[in-house]
């Protein structure tokens, strides 16, 4: 999929933010960009996303809302549950620098 300004959360700050944004989704590994798909698809929205954090060379993709669905961690791909309220509730990460879908 091709993601765009339609997939960003509207709570979203800024033209120049939505762009940054985007650039991140479309730089985001392929077996994620999979995981955000069926969860675009199933009407969740992006809240924010950034780099260079857990590791240099890290995209960070936060979902608006809780994953729709369970994915199957295939491959590199690990589901993880901090459940810190701080942060956030689970997330897939994969990949060396890693690449993380939260919520």
């Amino acid at each position: 999929m091709k993601y765009d300004l339609e997939h960003i959360d509207s709570l979203t700050i800024g033209v120049v933010k939505d762009l940054e944004i985007n650039a991140c989704l479309n730089d985001l590994r392929p077996e994620l960009q999979a995981i955000l798909d069926r969860e675009l698809k199933a009407g969740n929205r992006v809240r924010d996303a950034s780099r260079g954090w857990p590791d240099p060379g890290s995209v960070f993709v936060t979902l608006a809302d809780p994953f729709h669905s369970k994915y199957e961690a295939e491959g590199s791909v690990q589901y993880n549950e901090p459940n810190d309220p701080h942060y956030w509730k689970a997330d897939y990460t994969c990949g060396e620098p890693a690449h993380v879908l939260a919520h």
